[in-house]
């Protein structure tokens, strides 16, 4: 009977309330989490698309299977209608351009680059 009352197993919430008889209900830490809720949150999404520029050099690169589309709008260089990760850049400044695709990439399109 030393067992059932031993310290490790009123720390995990093992030992019943009433030791003779009655029902058997589990106290400690299992009991106190009765009173957790789970609430939702708003979706994310993740984006698999990066372009990044250095020295003229534009790179874009997707490691998953979304669309690329580079474009020029109003002088300024967008991938996939966005800014690159570092900001603007006037597509005056782009000297070369690197496009790499995810295995399942479904579209690569720089017709709007001229």
């Amino acid at each position: 009977m030393a067992f059932w009352g031993s310290p490790w197993r009123k720390a995990r919430g093992l030992v019943n309330r009433q030791q003779h008889g009655g029902s058997r209900k589990r106290i400690g830490l299992l009991a106190r989490r009765r009173g957790l809720r789970i609430e939702g949150l708003e979706d994310r999404a993740l984006l698999t698309v990066t372009a990044g520029f250095d020295n003229g050099q534009l790179t874009v690169v997707s490691d998953w299977n979304d669309e690329i589309v580079v474009d020029v709008e109003s002088g300024y260089v967008k991938v996939n209608g966005a800014d690159p990760s570092i900001g603007p850049v006037a597509a005056a400044e782009v000297t070369g351009l690197t496009v790499r695709g995810g295995l399942l990439t479904p579209n690569i399109d720089v017709s709007g680059t001229k």
